[in-house]
Formats: C-alpha cells, sequence, structure tokens
C-alpha cells in the first residue's frame, strides 16, 4: 500500500492546526517564493486548490492542468 502525503504551501489562520496533525501525513511548507512555486505540481500526483478567497480562474490551477495534473478546487 502506498503512503500518501499532503504537502500544505502558503499560510493563514489554520496553519497551527495544520502543523498539530502533520503526524496523520501533513505536511505544511510554509511560504513558498514565487519563482519556486511552479516547481511543485511537476512533482505531485495530485493538486488541490481549496480556496474560497480567489475569484475567476487562478493561475496555479492552470498551470497544474497544463502539467497534465488532476486538480481538486471549490467554487470561490
Amino acid at each position: 500500500m502506498t503512503s500518501a502525503r499532503l504537502y500544505i504551501l502558503g499560510s493563514g489562520r489554520l496553519r497551527r492546526k495544520v502543523i498539530d496533525h502533520e503526524k496523520f501525513g501533513l505536511e505544511f511548507a510554509g511560504e513558498v517564493s514565487h519563482d519556486k512555486v511552479h516547481n511543485w505540481p511537476c512533482s505531485t500526483s495530485q493538486f488541490v486548490f481549496p480556496s474560497a478567497l480567489e475569484t475567476g480562474m487562478p493561475m496555479t490551477v492552470l498551470e497544474a492542468m497544463t502539467l497534465k495534473v488532476p486538480v481538486v478546487a471549490t467554487r470561490a
């Protein structure tokens, strides 16, 4: 059985809860610089974008789709 890891990029008010659950396969990467964030979708099997604050079509979702990475996202 393959173990899964969930990497969370960025920060926000739920950061403390994420850090408290790292033992369950969550890894908090924190803030990632704009010039390095594009590397993340390349090395993943799925891209999850649960932001409720974005409007329109976020560029990160389009970039993941361009790389043929399956995307799971919420509507703002």
